[in-house]
């Protein structure tokens, strides 16, 4: 059988390690931290470069002056990007950093197996034509058979996609299996693992791209009608979408649980399947670059994407369709679980500085408030881009007066010279917001998209205009149905993890984003909209019950979390 080209890609040809040297450790600046005051003394000497990468471990814990210092540094030269230390501490322990991109692993005692990214847009077009290509009409999957009908069934779709998802996971492991293997018998990175500890912690890190497309496309489905076109062969090639349907990056759980239930059914899909050396199953929510190559080889899809259009990049909603701004957009992301994308879920945030605030220090307090809100809800990585649009438009008439600029996308820094080949598919192009305080959103401070022509699909992050006319809410994240129930995926059963505490549900100021639970195929197809929440579940529960059992379980096979 044919493997689709760019239905797997990525730079494979190594594995990543976490070494004590491997922090590129450097000053970034000298700073004074006065305790009775709080304040600042900094003389910053960080300046802007796409290696190494600078990660801050954030907590809402941190001492108020060091939040202050990072989110200057950070606003002032875009080279900063944050992870979440509630997170990571408690799986990997007080002494990991960061390896590859947004890659949490223990100092000397774990190593990974990159794993690249599956097209889990393509994958749904191909559930769609029965296993054919939809540009070339190849038959690249298995032939489960075609949708039939004018417009798109949601439980149909969904049952294939669910088969479609199970072949994949197959060919992408046992693709990196024989990657792997041929890369230890030829190119053994002896060096690198003589500075591990003996039988150190293997992963196999596979990932997605295209997360935010197959989101949206189930909610059109559900939500709205979505005719489809065909060729003169049979061949969809092209969607209709009649009535409006809720768009990832709004904090809305009517799509946000299709996003997260999409990260859950693949990991356990690629869980069934053994991998080289035992390494622990991981998955990253993380594209680096493949989401522009991804897109440029995916058709039309049910959301309204156009042919050959990026993806956006990471965990990411699809361009302009973050309408209500940062914290929504942040609250959805911080709703994948952790549990089930141990390898970073990527959130890249392009601000004006003028969306920050109209003096420094407001900025600088702004910023400090958007981290420790998507970190205090179990928001596991953001990028920061603090973008000056007369710059941008300037620098991509005339890229050799910016050798220096840097962009970061998706937990990678890319320098925009030479002229543009990955760095200026990413940067949006962005225009000076006015301020609005309408109280329309649970968040302090209300936004909406201000971005045009991002042709990477960005998600927006700036404080802007914000839309006229009444804008519904919604309520965090919520578990539908009993606190005793099980999760069904397909043939797939799993157990949910009963939280120890938390009783009642924290104050969130990002707008209530808390863990949204994954559902199988047979409760997205039958699922009630009017079902009432009988539970809470935040990310955090599920990692203490983690951290208690020490176990992942799925069906004919048990993990273990070290």
């Amino acid at each position: 059988m044919i493997l689709a080209p760019l239905l797997l890609m990525g730079d494979i040809n190594a594995s990543s390690s976490a070494v004590p040297w491997a922090s590129n450790a450097c000053t970034i600046a000298t700073f004074t931290i006065s305790a009775a005051s709080a304040e600042v003394t900094q003389a910053n000497t960080l300046g802007p470069a796409p290696e190494p990468n600078i990660t801050v471990f954030w907590s809402t814990r941190l001492p108020a002056a060091f939040k202050k210092f990072a989110a200057k540094v950070s606003a002032d030269t875009s080279a900063i990007q944050f992870e979440s230390d509630d997170l990571m501490r408690p799986k990997w322990g007080d002494d990991c950093a960061i390896a590859c991109c947004v890659s949490a692993m223990r100092v000397g005692k774990q190593m990974q197996f990159f794993g690249a990214r599956a097209n889990l847009a393509k994958c749904l077009l191909y559930s769609i034509n029965g296993g054919r290509d939809e540009l070339t009409g190849k038959q690249i999957g298995p032939a489960y058979g075609a949708v039939e009908g004018e417009y798109l069934d949601f439980d149909d779709v969904l049952d294939k996609f669910d088969k479609m998802m199970q072949w994949l996971a197959g060919v992408y492991v046992n693709a990196m299996n024989i990657i792997h293997y041929m890369h230890d018998k030829y190119a053994y990175e002896r060096i690198e693992m003589a500075l591990h500890d003996y039988a150190p912690l293997r992963t196999m890190a596979f990932g997605m791209a295209g997360m935010s497309v197959v989101a949206d496309s189930l909610s059109a489905m559900r939500y709205a009608k979505v005719r489809v076109i065909r060729d003169d062969a049979g061949l969809v090639t092209d969607y209709k979408v009649e009535g409006e349907f809720p768009q990832f990056g709004n904090n809305d759980n009517r799509v946000d649980h299709l996003a997260a239930w999409l990260v859950t059914t693949f990991m356990n899909k690629l869980r069934k399947y053994p991998t080289y050396r035992n390494a622990l199953h991981t998955q990253s929510i993380l594209t680096i670059t493949s989401n522009v190559v991804y897109g440029k080889a995916t058709g039309n899809t049910p959301d309204g994407r156009r042919q050959g259009q990026p993806f956006a990049p990471g965990a990411n909603p699809m361009h302009g369709r973050d309408v209500h701004g940062i914290h929504a957009s942040a609250a959805s992301v911080a709703k994948i679980p952790y549990r089930d994308a141990a390898d970073g879920v990527s959130l890249t945030a392009s601000l004006v500085p003028e969306g920050l605030g109209r003096l420094d220090e407001d900025r600088v307090t702004n910023l400090r408030g958007i981290l420790d809100a998507f970190f205090g809800v179990s928001g596991y990585h953001m990028n920061v881009n603090v973008l000056n649009r007369e710059m941008l438009l300037d620098a991509m008439d005339h890229p050799e007066n910016y050798p220096h600029l840097t962009i970061r996308v998706s937990g990678y820094a890319v320098n925009w010279a030479p002229p543009g080949v990955y760095a200026e598919p990413y940067v949006p192009l962005l225009s000076t917001p006015s301020m609005s305080f309408e109280n329309i959103s649970p968040s302090p401070v209300g936004a909406s998209n201000a971005t045009a022509g991002n042709v990477a699909g960005a998600t927006n992050a700036t404080l802007s205009v914000l839309p006229a006319g009444p804008v519904e809410q919604f309520p965090p994240s919520l578990f539908l149905g009993s606190a005793e129930s099980s999760i069904e995926a397909g043939t797939e059963s799993e157990s949910r993890a009963e939280a120890s505490t938390w009783t009642e549900p924290r104050p969130l100021e990002l707008g209530a984003a808390s863990f949204q639970d994954s559902y199988g195929v047979a409760q997205l197809a039958a699922g009630s909209r009017a079902r009432q929440a009988k539970r809470l579940y935040s990310n955090l529960d599920i990692e203490r019950m983690n951290q208690m059992t020490g176990m992942v379980k799925y069906e004919g096979k048990t993990e273990r979390l070290e």
